[in-house]
């Protein structure tokens, strides 16, 4: 596995193909917000419950992964199609230079996003990204797969 640290600015980060050209501001609606997850195409945006740095944990699987959310506060899946096979994980204002790039297959993959410790990253709002304590972490799992709608498997209630 592998961790970054992603600014998470606008309370959201963005998993794409290194090409995408979607608008992410057609993607950001309540379904966004309730579920904390949008996609579309070679765009997928997950929302996070703060707007400052999270670490952001990859790993690619070879097929779906079992169990494992008991340990998280909020998991969900949805579909991203990466024809270059170059994903990329970034803030919505990150520059592409300094975001995280993956290869992976080329096509579609679906995206498992575990988000967790996040009473206590909204607990330290701003501060959140000040001690591993507080911030909120993330475990990105990808797989190929065909395409399907997102869909929570997990519901954080705060």
């Amino acid at each position: 596995m592998t961790e970054v640290r992603v600014f998470a600015d606008y309370s959201q980060i963005h998993v794409a193909d290194e090409g995408a050209a979607e608008n992410p501001g057609d993607l950001w609606g309540d379904h966004c917000v309730a579920d904390g997850v949008s996609a579309v195409g070679s765009l997928l945006i997950l929302r996070t419950a703060v707007p400052v740095e999270v670490s952001v944990g990859f790993r690619y699987c070879s097929e779906e992964p079992e169990g494992g959310c008991e340990s998280f506060d909020h998991v969900v899946e949805a579909s991203v199609n990466i024809p270059s096979g170059r994903l990329v994980i970034c803030g919505p204002t990150d520059a592409p230079a300094h975001s995280a790039k993956f290869s992976v297959p080329g096509g579609w993959l679906r995206v498992r996003a575990s988000r967790g410790n996040l009473v206590s990253a909204i607990s330290a709002d701003i501060d959140a990204d000040m001690s591993d304590a507080t911030i909120e972490k993330i475990l990105l799992e990808v797989w190929v797969a065909a395409r399907s709608d997102p869909r929570v498997i997990k519901r954080f209630i705060s």
